[in-house]
């Protein structure tokens, strides 16, 4: 009898062994997975879903938003960006590999133009996407999450959100393709559609901003999947600015299926200030409007002196008047 319970007692503990191993490489297994990808025409393989990447959305001021960058702060503080909400990062479920060969692929799609090359460096990255040397086992990783520069959702005009900024010029009025862009002072966005924008400070980073806003569409939070309107802030010179716009219209008119053609794309030129050249300028502002309000000042104390003068003159002529009435009264 004690045999027979010790094999037994043996058996069902090498049963239990064995279910809990086969537990924990099923569960390792799932973790290590790369996330389902669908294929879709012309555009190679994308995200069957968004799960696990739920944006925060923070109430925010554009001219308060925070950023390090001088330029930005520039551009954040002419934004008429009012009681909206900001998203500040978002999080994706595609793999780090599949974003680079998703990325190198757009690159190949806009080449550069004759006697302009494009700057594709990106700064602000804070996933294994950030150029940082990582192993080939990182290839499998989650990218991201990716920074935003002012990703907004709520109901806002860009022709009075940027009034201060530029105008936009249409690179391109969304799907299906449309001989006539769409006017930048007709855009605006509902409560819940958002308004993607990337700023840089030079035209040869028009590339580089282009596949942000494809990458935030394409591997995004699904939220994006309601975008009213895209636009991408440049500086430098306007020359430069001109030939990044006619060098990625075309390229954007053959591929339609790619997100950014699919929504209404603007590029806005918007020129660097000086910060310390503006106080200058507003200090002689209110050095003039002082002169003047003194001038003024004066030009008061003058007119009072003649209002006075003409009321003594006029009180003298009334009592000439006067006098001669009551004396005929008498007689």
């Amino acid at each position: 009898w004690l045999r027979t319970r010790a094999v037994s007692v043996l058996y069902w503990s090498a049963r239990a062994t064995r279910a809990s191993l086969l537990w924990k490489m099923l569960c390792l297994r799932r973790l290590t997975r790369a996330p389902r990808m669908v294929p879709v025409v012309g555009t190679g393989l994308r995200m069957a879903t968004n799960k696990g990447t739920k944006p925060n959305w923070q109430d925010c001021d554009s001219q308060h938003a925070y950023t390090y960058h001088e330029f930005e702060k520039q551009v954040y503080g002419r934004m008429q960006f009012k009681k909206i909400k900001r998203l500040s990062e978002y999080a994706v479920s595609a793999t780090r590999a599949t974003v680079e060969a998703e990325k190198k692929k757009f690159y190949t799609r806009f080449p550069h133009p004759a006697g302009f090359r494009w700057s594709d460096k990106e700064t602000k990255m804070t996933g294994p996407e950030s150029g940082t040397k990582k192993s080939k086992t990182d290839d499998n990783q989650t990218a991201g999450p990716f920074q935003c520069d002012m990703y907004v959702r709520g109901e806002v005009s860009l022709k009075h959100a940027f009034h201060q900024c530029g105008e936009g010029v249409p690179l391109h009025g969304g799907f299906p393709p449309n001989d006539l862009p769409p006017s930048w002072d007709d855009v605006s966005s509902k409560r819940n559609e958002v308004v993607l924008c990337e700023i840089a400070e030079t035209p040869g980073s028009m590339r580089g901003k282009l596949w942000q806003l494809e990458r935030a569409l394409r591997f995004g939070p699904d939220d994006f999947k309601r975008c009213a309107a895209a636009v991408v802030c440049l500086n430098g010179e306007r020359e430069r600015f001109d030939i990044a716009v006619q060098a990625v219209r075309p390229v954007l008119s053959q591929l339609p299926y790619l997100e950014i053609a699919k929504v209404p794309l603007f590029a806005l030129w918007t020129p660097y200030r000086n910060v310390y050249a503006e106080i200058q300028v507003l200090h002689q502002h209110v050095e003039a409007l002082q002169t003047g309000q003194a001038q003024l000042q004066k030009d008061v104390g003058s007119l009072k002196e003649d209002v006075s003068s003409i009321k003594t003159k006029l009180d003298t002529l009334i009592s000439a008047l006067v006098k001669p009435d009551a004396s005929n009264e008498t007689k």
